[in-house]
């Protein structure tokens, strides 16, 4: 089907390449018919479209001999067709037969020497074929037909420098700008001999000069000052060069409400992997570019990583002084302080709620910060006020997303807002279908209470679908068998947990209570033992050891539990457990998530000078501070 849609399409085409015919029209008497007839001229040309539309018909179906017979009859009977002339000579190359190809469009130039597009493509085919002075004489003549033009002397430039012959290749150009109308092309082409010269003397590992290049480019901006990506790649030149002044100029040309983020763009896209580099430049750039505040982000984020901290906090706290409006420079502080200083941290993003009253986001971190310092009364104020302002509008394009209702719902549940909490949870799984942590959490949260067990089923199914082997979810999966008193399925379930997490004292909980009921009160005084020693101010544990012990009895180690662990969760870089927190639960804090290829994005396309990672005007990025992939302890008593 798609062969014929093409051989349909082959006979306009035709026409548009070979050119129109001529027709003589009679002019018709009243009531006689018009009479229409084509000269023997006009007939010529129609019978050569024929066969030319006959031969692409033929191509489509790879029967290239076909093609070739009825390509040679157009052309014979309509030899002054330029571009059919140009079509047959590349359906030879095609065919690996250069000497015909040659050959056809000479005697087409002979034809119609003045004919530009014949004299290029013969040239490009003499350049092709190293046939030198052919090749020089033939550009020379195009370059005679367009003048004014820069083509023609672009591809001669080129052919030479093909030949090694820079001379001659600059002597081209210098001749060109002299005549062209228009000489930006003639200078990118320029530009690009002279980068040559200073690529060749990096690899010979001599001193790197860029003047040269730059005075091109300068040369460019005075024809085209408006021109941002002329201006761009000017100030990525300077930058290379060391003149930080003149490359923020060039940038403020782009952009100037954004020339930090261009000066960013540049020192990373030409610096990377030189951390030492990017700082020195930063540092440098940083006096000129004291109203921009990416600059001290970046180097907040570089201080931030090497490893010093206060050095962070003051870049950080330079760029909120610098934009008290916009929430980046809020958010990297308050990550700095959440770990060891969350009240620092709430503290910041109380400011940020002053000073953007109507932007949830600020509300929205700082919910998650009080979270993480438990104290849910004041998450759930944060995040009822953020949700309040974004009434009405899209969700996800403001920052409610997924996760949002995921922290909002387990803040309630920890204040026994338990109805609430589910509707949450639910608007968390129907943002995000593919949400396992709200599964886990619904699904666990009505198992502790042994209720809803089979929905709590079919949820965490689904979110051991998404991670057959995380241990939380499994141990929520024996625990719904537990309360379903499947006590067999359930040691089934808990025994895979602890070879995944041994360490978790929720689960060597579980583990106990449903031994006690499977094997009697010493093999569960074994695992409860292992519990409190993991979380040892779990009242409730310790209550269940004493009881069982009053009653005479000891704790006895299992003899069969089941293969060896599967994943030992525990390394050499886990730390002890908090001696509030048991191990391996709990909220914790990640870095926000920055785009691939480090603080800015590739360098953008010509004319496009593209849009920062991180726009000055835009919200934060929708993931939260907190980890995605790890919950609230929501096995807390």
């Amino acid at each position: 089907m798609r062969k014929l849609e093409f051989c349909l399409l082959a006979v306009p085409a035709a026409l548009t390449l070979a050119g129109c015919a001529t027709l003589r029209t009679h002019q018709a008497g009243v009531g006689e018919p018009d009479d229409l007839a084509l000269d023997s001229e006009g007939a010529k040309r129609a019978e050569a479209l024929a066969n030319y539309a006959q031969g692409q018909i033929h191509e489509v179906h790879n029967r290239s001999e076909d093609a070739l017979r009825h390509y040679e009859r157009a052309l014979e009977l309509d030899p002054t067709r330029t571009r059919l002339a140009i079509g047959m000579a590349m359906h030879y190359l095609r065919i690996g037969n250069t000497e015909k190809a040659t050959e056809l469009l000479e005697t087409a130039h002979a034809s119609d020497p003045k004919s530009y597009e014949l004299t290029r493509a013969l040239a490009t085919l003499y350049a092709n074929a190293d046939r030198h002075e052919e090749a020089v004489r033939t550009y020379k003549q195009a370059i005679r037909y367009r003048r004014r033009d820069s083509e023609p002397y672009i591809e001669l430039a080129r052919y030479y420098m093909k030949q090694r012959d820079e001379r001659m290749a600059l002597r081209t150009l210098d001749r060109g700008l002299r005549r062209v109308r228009d000489p930006i092309e003639l200078y990118r082409a320029l530009a690009d001999i002279r980068m040559r010269k200073v690529v060749q003397s990096e690899s010979e590992q001599q001193e790197t000069d860029y003047t040269e290049v730059i005075a091109v480019y300068e040369r460019m901006v005075q024809e085209s000052p408006d021109d941002d990506s002329i201006n761009y790649q000017l100030g990525e030149l300077y930058l290379l060069n060391g003149q930080i002044p003149e490359a923020i100029a060039a940038f403020r040309k782009v952009s100037d409400e954004k020339p930090g983020y261009f000066f960013l763009r540049a020192v990373t896209r030409h610096a990377t992997g030189r951390r030492k580099k990017i700082i020195d430049l930063l540092e440098k750039a940083a006096p000129l570019l004291d109203k921009d505040p990416l600059v001290a982000l970046a180097l907040g984020e570089l201080s931030e990583d090497g490893g010093d901290t206060q050095k962070a906090i003051r870049h950080f706290e330079r760029a909120r002084q610098i934009a008290p409006k916009q929430m980046a420079a809020y958010v990297r502080l308050a990550l700095l302080y959440a770990k060891d200083k969350p009240d620092k941290a709430a503290e910041v993003l109380s400011k940020a709620v002053q000073e953007l009253p109507d932007d949830p986001q600020p509300r929205i971190y700082l919910g998650y910060i009080k979270s993480f310092a438990k104290d849910y009364p004041g998450a759930i104020a944060e995040f009822e006020k953020a949700a309040a302002l974004l009434s009405g509008k899209d969700e996800l394009l403001v920052g409610l997303g997924p996760m949002f209702y995921f922290w909002y719902g387990a803040a309630c549940e920890r204040e026994k807002q338990i109805e609430r909490a589910e509707k949450l949870f639910e608007k968390c799984i129907a943002l995000d279908p593919e949400q396992d942590e709200a599964y886990n959490y619904l699904a666990y949260m009505w198992a502790e209470r042994a209720v809803k067990l089979d929905q709590a089923l079919d949820y965490v199914r689904k979110a051991l679908a998404i991670q057959p082997e995380n241990g939380a979810y499994i141990d929520t999966l024996g625990w719904i068998y537990y309360q379903r008193k499947e006590y067999e399925k359930a040691r089934e379930q808990l025994l895979k947990a602890h070879q995944l997490m041994k360490n978790d004292p929720t689960i060597a909980d579980h583990l106990g209570d449903v031994l006690l009921e499977l094997e009697g009160p010493s093999q569960a005084l074994f695992f409860w033992e292992k519990s409190l020693a993991l979380d040892p101010k779990n009242e409730r544990v310790a209550d269940k050891i004493a009881k069982h012990k009053a009653a005479g009895h000891q704790a006895e180690e299992p003899t069969d539990l089941g293969p060896p662990p599967i994943i030992e969760m525990l390394d050499a870089q886990e730390q002890e457990p908090a001696p509030d927190e048991p191990a391996g639960t709990g909220p914790q804090f990640e870095e926000l998530e920055q785009p691939d290829g480090g603080l800015l994005p590739e360098q953008p396309d010509e004319g496009d000078p593209g849009e920062p990672f991180l726009p000055p005007d835009s919200p934060l990025p929708g993931k939260p501070i907190l980890e995605e992939n790890t919950e609230p302890d929501r096995r807390e008593e």
